[in-house]
């Protein structure tokens, strides 16, 4: 028989809480910025892949995928508050963050085409974020930065955002690509076993 004896720690260890979630929030940003560096890098080479016709779209991926290197750094704010009980207020969040883009999108598509598209996704996915934020901040006293999260951030900028930016104009390309992804990664991978402390 399964015995659910308390836990060896208090559940509502608000240190305990904010340790984890900002190890999780580093996580986030080592394993995400890579990807969408080398996408705002490269939008225009990795668009082209599926034709010509799709590297109009070049200038959306690069505002969606800098959108995201900041999303990312704010941690798993909404999983947070969920977990803390508070889903009603995630909810009105995700609401709120869908009108947004449904007005954005009904304004500015027709005028502008598929970067209104883009502006109105990352406005939606920034006003869920900074209200996640606010709140998480106001009621359970929890912030996502930590040196772990500042180091990922500058590692994954060196190796992915700036490496990636000098062989774009030098080299360009496919090969260019593959090289940023290859050296990059490589480079990232050491920095990271270097600090894994």
């Amino acid at each position: 028989d399964v015995v659910f004896a308390d836990p060896p720690y208090p559940v509502e260890d608000d240190a305990v809480t904010a340790t984890v979630f900002k190890r999780i929030t580093a996580w986030f940003v080592a394993l995400a910025w890579p990807i969408y560096l080398t996408t705002a890098v490269f939008a225009e080479d990795l668009a082209g892949v599926f034709g010509s016709e799709y590297v109009a779209g070049a200038s959306s991926l690069v505002l969606l995928s800098l959108s995201m290197l900041l999303a990312t750094a704010k941690g798993p704010l909404d999983v947070l508050l969920q977990m803390a009980g508070r889903s009603a207020t995630s909810m009105v969040n995700a609401f709120v963050a869908l009108g947004v883009n449904l007005t954005l999108c009904v304004l500015l598509i027709p005028a502008h085409g598929i970067i209104a598209a883009a502006a109105a996704r990352v406005a939606a996915v920034w006003t869920r974020n900074l209200l996640t934020v606010i709140q998480v901040r106001r009621q359970l006293r929890i912030r996502a930065g930590s040196t772990a999260l500042l180091q990922v951030s500058v590692l994954a900028a060196a190796w992915f955002g700036l490496l990636g930016l000098a062989l774009d104009q030098t080299i360009g390309g496919p090969v260019a690509i593959g090289l940023a992804v290859l050296v990059g990664g490589a480079g990232y991978l050491v920095s990271l076993w270097w600090l894994r402390d």
